[in-house]
């Protein structure tokens, strides 16, 4: 029973499945659309879309795509999504498409045919920007889109002159941009890109504009309204930027074929027309279409003025044309001193002048413009000497030349201006030396110099004011003393130092015969050594005044080394010597160098010799073209003398001289004895009545110190020792050996430098060897037989005198 109900229900399961399958294959759905992305004919779409649309019933799909609706390609096939990407596309193009699904029984169901158009490119980053100006001959030319195309798009470019009617300059453009060279000067030009496939022009760029640069002239010689040319002149110019280079060290720039052939004839480019004249609206023209930028000129006048002109043709198109310059040849005469409008001219100049074939001169000089008057006729010199000028004025010139072809020739009106008065009113006073002593005496060396630091030499006594603590010091009681110059006591040290390295052997004869006469004009004071310099520094003689000594060391220098140790030998001579200013011997020294060149060595620094100098006096002799005047000026702080030959040396040592004797009479020296006692300071000033300088510089002004100062007799006397308790000297001296022994003369309250005589009674038992120094110092020794004997020393120049005693404890037995 069982079984049979298990059977008759799997019948009714086999029969309801079976009706099922039956009824399946009878009704098959057919594939319905419903939407579509994006809708047919949008617009706007980016180069890049994902196509959808809305389907039922179906199982699968085939995409056709194109730009042609008659002829679409199936581009993918058994899709089983209702979408799909599709990149990239072309910007500006219409793009068609149709859809093909399957349902389940695979029939095929189409969808209509859909259409969309990409959008347009969006141009970007020109380069000219739109209105630029000023742009160079070569343009690089460049621009972007806003997103990368297929790799099938290409560029073409257009420029022209016209923006109606643009000429194509490059196709088949790769990469977004192109070099363009030879365009025209100062000229508008416009510009456009279009974007190309193979079907054709996709889209183009907007028309963009710039203006080339203005021709730019570059005068180089001569220079507009140059003057004083020679009759031969060479006219240089240049069009300045005709050859910009386009940068290229990112990107290489593509030219046309027109363009690179041009770029390889570059100079033929330019062809230029000179014109030229004397009158600014005549220029005649003198060559004609020349490649060089100059032209030689010739012949011309003198003191005459030119004006010229180029033109070029450029491309064989554009005329463009330079400034108009001038320039003006020089006057016959040349070298004029002073020259036009020099300042600071002496009151005493020489005027010189050079003239091209003048022979015979006449001179004008005056005060007025126009109004000058005849100082010389008819002179053959170049040159001549006018005196008495007035200071701070101003003066005018002319000389008017007698040529050699007898013609007259005006020279041109010139003007200089003389020097302010060289030394302003007003005198210095300088303290050398302030020296207060026991008993109670004064002492002051000093100079007076001009506001130049030039010596003066008129001053007496009286002149002066001196004051003592602001009361005027009484001349009477103080028995003050003023000596002057060549009144002391003093000795001019001079060491010459004379190059002899080998650039100097031409030379050495003619420095040799000044120095000699150097030398034998020396002063009766006045010592000298002589040094040789070149690799090393040597002394030839020292210091001397026999002047038979000293001309034979000159004259047996011989050449040196090549090597000069300039510095190194300046400062070997200026510490060679120590300059002293006590007034019983002044002591002033001075160095005295003759070059030719310069420190070639460089041992030795000028910074090194400077410091070195202190305040030695220095002159300083070059000689020659190759001289330094620099350093040579820097180490003379008296005068550097620039000699062109050697045989001037003489008037340089006579100046030299001249000056020496004038510094050593210009020191004063001012002793007196003062009534000041006690550990005290006081202040000492010394003036000139009505000195126009009331600067610091016009007194002096010091101190001393009036410690263990005593009041003394006047009198002369022997042996002053005031701290050894004797201030009068000794009354006796004795004799205990048979060495020499030293008398000191001192007097107190004279009136006149005192000169002193010694003389002993009796020369068996003392005798006088030697009496210097005036008579101050002598020296005495035993005479041989044992006694007393007076000594007298006498002051003669103060009619004053003191007697000792000399006894003398030495017996010398003479042989017989």
């Amino acid at each position: 029973m069982k079984s049979c109900v298990y059977y008759l229900l799997l019948l009714s399961l086999i029969i309801l499945i079976s009706g099922c399958n039956a009824e399946m294959k009878l009704v098959p759905r057919d594939v319905e659309f419903s939407s579509f992305y994006p809708a047919s004919a949008t617009t706007g779409i980016e180069p890049f879309i994902s196509l959808y649309w809305g389907c039922e019933y179906a199982v699968s799909y085939d995409l056709l795509f194109g730009s042609d609706p008659d002829n679409l390609d199936t581009i993918v096939t058994a899709l089983v999504t209702p979408d799909y990407y599709i990149e990239p596309l072309f910007l500006s193009t219409t793009y068609y498409w149709q859809v093909i699904a399957y349902n389940m029984a695979g029939i095929a169901f189409y969808s209509p045919v859909m259409s969309f158009s990409t959008r347009d490119p969006h141009w970007q980053e020109f380069y000219p920007p739109a209105g630029i100006e000023n742009m160079p001959l070569e343009v690089f030319f460049s621009w972007n889109i806003s997103r990368d195309l297929t790799e099938n798009i290409q560029y073409s470019f257009y420029l022209g002159t016209d923006s109606l009617s643009l000429n194509i300059m490059g196709s088949g453009l790769i990469d977004p941009y192109i070099a363009i060279d030879s365009l025209f000067y100062n000229t508008k030009y416009y510009w456009q890109v279009t974007m190309n496939n193979d079907t054709g022009i996709l889209n183009s760029s907007q028309i963009l504009d710039f203006t080339t640069k203005e021709a730019e002239w570059e005068i180089i010689a001569p220079l507009d309204e140059e003057i004083e040319l020679e009759l031969s002149v060479l006219l240089q110019w240049q069009l300045t930027g005709s050859r910009n280079e386009i940068a290229s060290t990112i990107i290489t720039p593509v030219k046309s074929a027109q363009t690179e052939s041009r770029t390889n004839q570059r100079e033929a480019l330019y062809l230029f027309d000179v014109y030229f004249g004397i009158a600014l609206d005549e220029l005649e023209l003198l060559v004609s279409g020349q490649e060089p930028q100059q032209f030689q000129l010739s012949g011309l006048s003198y003191r005459q003025q030119y004006f010229w002109q180029v033109k070029a043709l450029y491309m064989g198109e554009q005329i463009l044309e330079s400034e108009i310059s001038s320039f003006s040849t020089r006057d016959r005469f040349t070298e004029f001193y002073p020259a036009n409008e020099e300042p600071f001219i002496p009151d005493a100049p020489v005027l010189s002048w050079d003239c091209t074939d003048g022979v015979l001169f006449d001179v004008f000089l005056g005060i007025e413009s126009g109004y000058l008057n005849q100082v010389a006729s008819l002179i053959s010199e170049n040159s001549l000497p006018v005196y008495n000028l007035a200071y701070s004025t101003i003066y005018y010139w002319r000389v008017d030349a007698l040529l050699t072809d007898s013609s007259l020739w005006t020279g041109p009106e010139l003007t200089f201006i003389t020097t302010t008065d060289p030394v302003p009113p007003g005198y210095k006073l300088v303290s050398y030396l302030v020296r207060a002593e026991m008993p109670c005496n004064i002492d002051v060396v000093y100079r007076v110099t001009d506001m130049a630091d030039e010596p003066v030499l008129i001053y007496e006594d009286d002149d002066f004011t001196f004051l003592e603590d602001d009361a005027e010091i009484d001349p009477v009681e103080s028995l003050l003393e003023i000596y002057k110059g060549d009144e002391i006591n003093s000795t001019n040290k001079t060491v010459l130092m004379i190059d002899n390295s080998t650039s100097m052997d031409s030379l050495l004869a003619d420095i040799k015969l000044a120095a000699y006469g150097f030398v034998e004009n020396m002063l009766p004071n006045q010592e000298m050594c002589v040094f040789t310099f070149s690799e090393q520094t040597e002394l030839i003689e020292d210091f001397t005044n026999n002047q038979a000594a000293l001309i034979g060391a000159i004259n047996s220098i011989e050449s040196g080394y090549s090597s000069t140790n300039l510095y190194g030998a300046f400062i070997t001579g200026v510490e060679y010597w120590d300059d002293f200013y006590y007034p019983e011997n002044l002591v002033k020294g001075n160095l005295i160098l003759i070059t030719d060149g310069s420190d070639t060595q460089g041992s030795t620094t000028l910074e090194e010799a400077l410091e070195a100098r202190g305040k030695h006096l220095v002159y300083t002799i070059g000689i020659g073209s190759n001289v330094d005047t620099y350093a040579l000026n820097q180490l003379a702080n008296e005068e550097f003398f620039h000699l062109p030959t050697a045989g001037m040396a003489v008037t340089a040592f006579s100046t030299i001289q001249n000056e020496l004797t004038n510094y050593l009479n210009s020191f004063y020296w001012l002793h007196y004895i003062t009534p000041k006692r006690g550990d005290f300071d006081h202040a000492l000033e010394i003036s000139l009545i009505n000195n126009p300088n009331t600067g610091n510089d016009a007194i002096i002004s010091d101190t001393f110190n009036s410690l263990n100062f005593f009041g003394i007799l006047p009198g002369v006397f022997v042996n002053v020792d005031p701290e050894a308790g004797l201030p009068y000297g000794i009354e006796e001296y004795t004799i205990a050996d048979s060495s020499m022994h030293t008398l000191t003369a001192t007097s107190y309250n004279y009136e006149v430098e005192p000169v002193y005589t010694w003389e002993i009674e009796n020369a068996d038992i003392a005798t006088l060897s030697f009496v210097g120094f005036g008579g101050k110092y002598a020296l005495i020794c035993a005479g041989g037989l044992e006694g007393t004997t007076e000594l007298t020393v006498t002051d003669i120049a103060n009619n004053r005198i003191r007697r000792i005693d000399i006894i003398s404890e030495v017996e010398i037995i003479f042989p017989r």
